[in-house]
């Protein structure tokens, strides 16, 4: 790792440098990359790659003047982290483990004659029942799956089996970990099953009640949350310390369901939990495989060895929204064996050269598929939420913020259209129909980072209001004046559009390659992208920026799975290093 790096960064090594005085040089560089780690959301620092790392552990081991119960730092095997983050992963395996248990079953004749009248006969292994039978006889169980494969109508099955089987009413509770993800979580449920549309969907800060200066949250491990399930949808948006505290405020005895899609880009902050925990090692057990048998005639192969997680995950295999063989089946498939020819037209795809946004009918092109959501605001006397309804049905999304071909430079753009069509006073920053992205949490106001509302005309010109809709379908309307920090969105990056969905998406990549685009540009990144879409997907790429993303992909460097794995030799213990 470079050696360049922020301010905090090299801070951070020269306070080491003072507090210990006797480290080394060769050192305070491996202190300097742990820093520069952490700011490209990895949670640790990994040694095992560096010809250096025995005299780097040695002299880390040999180094603790001042004990080790206030370190900074701490060394476990190979890896080397802040405390803070050795902290977080150790208790979220701790957790996990002590939650991947058996739920003890009370009448066998019962549930498999429930499973069997939620789902109907198919051919081979039906995926869904299986994570059904795992989610009703244990206590954690990941669900994950592509785009289509029927994560969420798995969730509503397991609701209706565990309301059906259970002797008493459960406390049942949802949440995602977006406003959006949980409108779209409530939705999904109340257009699929009329016994699960009664439940509300929270936001994961709603669920653990965070104050309202935002400085920590009601529940914690001394006060747990009120739950016998919790199901938590899109969890590969949980970072390290959400998932933390999310874990620790979960009553011991409640049941846990994660659902998530694994190959999807990784939360924002620090960590990729989801992924960490669907190690390709784990399985299903000797006794897990026999009671599939035994209630579902389904025949699974035994994991061997075994491991920590298995009968923890089941993964859904088949789509049932999109075919293997054409349209955003066949991209998602192409994307996924990191294919680097660039994608071929057809079936609801179609590939364009980003150049074309250089040209004279850029406005036109960029405009294109908001032509409905235009037509309907030639009324200002509009439905607000019909117009929140009529936007979500598609956007325009790029890696970046700034730049050619960025955020910014995309929604300059269509304003200017809009414009000169007569829809945006000049003068005016906010005007009837102008979708707005909530940037920074008010918890005051109940609005979330990623939140998003429309402007809409008022009586009071000098007052206007914005329409947001929550995830139960209610709408309210605040003054623009306000509120937090917020941007226009009819383009949007894709990190910010995790969690939603379309029913058509344009993905706009940049032309040539470029220093903003290079470490945002990769294989996860185009793929949450176009699994954003329900029907169609506009792609602008050209040959060598579609390469560029396929063969990048950089994982997070993580410990999780080492702490599954057997404890580090003798020579190389954990430690809490520099008081």
């Amino acid at each position: 790792m470079a050696a360049e790096g922020r301010y905090i960064d090299h801070y951070f090594r020269d306070y080491i440098a003072r507090v210990v005085p006797g480290c080394s040089g060769k050192l305070l560089q491996v202190i300097l990359e742990l820093s520069q780690a952490l700011s490209h959301q990895h949670s640790c620092l990994d040694l095992s790659d560096r010809e250096d790392k025995l005299d780097i552990i040695n002299e880390l081991n040999a180094l603790d003047p001042f004990g080790q119960n206030n370190s900074p730092v701490t060394l476990h095997g190979e890896k080397l982290y802040l405390r803070r983050y050795f902290h977080y992963e150790k208790t979220i395996v701790d957790n996990i483990s002590t939650r991947n248990t058996i739920v003890p079953i009370l009448d066998r004749e019962k549930l498999s004659e429930a499973l069997r009248s939620q789902f109907q006969n198919v051919d081979g292994i039906d995926w869904q029942q299986v994570a059904a039978l795992q989610a009703l006889t244990r206590n954690l169980t990941i669900i994950t799956g592509g785009p289509g494969t029927g994560k969420t109508t798995t969730v509503a099955k397991i609701i209706t089996l565990l309301t059906m089987l259970s002797e008493s009413n459960l406390k049942i509770r949802l949440a995602a970990p977006t406003g959006k993800a949980a409108m779209r979580l409530s939705q999904s449920l109340t257009s699929q099953f009329e016994a699960t549309g009664g439940l509300r969907v929270q936001t994961l800060h709603r669920l653990l009640g965070v104050r309202r200066d935002g400085r920590g949250f009601r529940f914690n491990a001394e006060n747990p949350i009120a739950a016998d399930v919790l199901i938590v949808d899109e969890a590969s948006m949980i970072d390290l310390p959400m998932m933390y505290r999310l874990l620790t405020a979960l009553p011991d005895q409640a049941r846990l369901i994660l659902v998530g899609d694994p190959d999807q880009l990784p939360s924002v902050d620090t960590g990729n939990v989801l992924a960490d925990l669907c190690v390709p090692t784990s399985g299903y057990s000797k006794p897990f495989t026999m009671l599939t048998k035994d209630l579902l005639g389904i025949s699974l192969k035994v994991n061997t060895p075994s491991h920590p997680l298995d009968d923890m995950r089941c993964h859904l295999r088949i789509s049932h929204r999109f075919s293997a063989e054409e349209g955003i089946g066949k991209l998602s498939r192409h994307i996924a064996e990191k294919n680097i020819e660039i994608p071929s037209i057809g079936d609801g795809i179609n590939v364009e050269d980003p150049e074309t946004l250089h040209g004279e009918n850029r406005n036109s092109l960029l405009l294109a598929d908001f032509g409905h959501y235009l037509d309907e605001l030639q009324n200002p006397k509009n439905n607000p939420a019909d117009l929140a309804l009529l936007f979500e049905q598609t956007r325009l999304l790029t890696p970046m913020r700034e730049g050619d071909l960025g955020v910014e430079e995309l929604n300059t753009s269509i304003e200017s259209e809009l414009e000169s069509q007569g829809l945006k006073p000049r003068a005016s920053a906010f005007y009837h129909g102008r979708p707005i992205l909530i940037l920074r949490n008010d918890y005051n106001l109940q609005l979330y980072n990623g939140d998003v509302g429309i402007c809409i005309a008022a009586d009071d010109i000098n007052h206007p209001m914005v329409a947001f809709t929550n995830p139960a379908g209610e709408t309210r309307l605040l003054l623009a004046s306000r509120l937090p920090p917020h941007e226009t969105c009819f383009a949007m990056t894709v990190h910010k559009a995790q969690g939603s969905e379309f029913e058509s998406v344009t993905l706009i990549l940049p032309a040539q390659p470029n220093q903003n685009a290079e470490q945002l540009l990769s294989r996860e990144l185009v793929y949450t992208a176009i699994t954003r879409a329900q029907k169609q997907v506009r792609l602008y790429a050209n040959a060598v920026i579609w390469k560029q993303c396929m063969e990048n992909s950089v994982p997070r460097v993580s410990g999780i799975d080492d702490f599954f794995q057997k404890p580090p030799s003798p020579t190389i213990n954990q430690r809490n290093l520099f008081e």
